[in-house]
């Protein structure tokens, strides 16, 4: 069977995010209240079965969609990982740090 793109599940995601620049969810600044959450759907509670069947799906959905991310976030932790190595360095030990400056963009006036 192929799933359903339950499109409005990341837009509901991206809008019922908190944002540090406004203090709030995008959600909050249109409707003036904070998001609902979402409780997982529990087989068997709608009695229509076109609704039970289609909210089984989006559970399915949304847990296939943390299993990915969760997989990219691992493969993502892995390739930072190797660019990682444990020093040990007693003290006195001389070192080289390669710094940049600060350099201002544009021109001083």
């Amino acid at each position: 069977m192929v799933p359903v793109v339950w499109v409005p599940l990341p837009e509901w995601w991206y809008n019922s995010n908190w944002r540090s620049v406004i203090g709030r969810t995008l959600y909050e600044v249109v409707y003036g209240q904070p998001p609902s959450l979402h409780i997982p759907y529990v087989a068997g509670d709608s009695h229509m079965k076109a609704v039970d069947r289609s909210l089984k799906v989006r559970e399915e959905c949304i847990e296939m969609l943390k299993y990915h991310l969760g997989r990219a976030q691992q493969r993502m932790k892995e390739q930072a990982d190797m660019h990682i190595s444990d020093k040990q360095l007693a003290i006195g030990t001389l070192v080289y740090f390669k710094l940049q400056p600060y350099k201002q963009a544009g021109s001083i006036h």
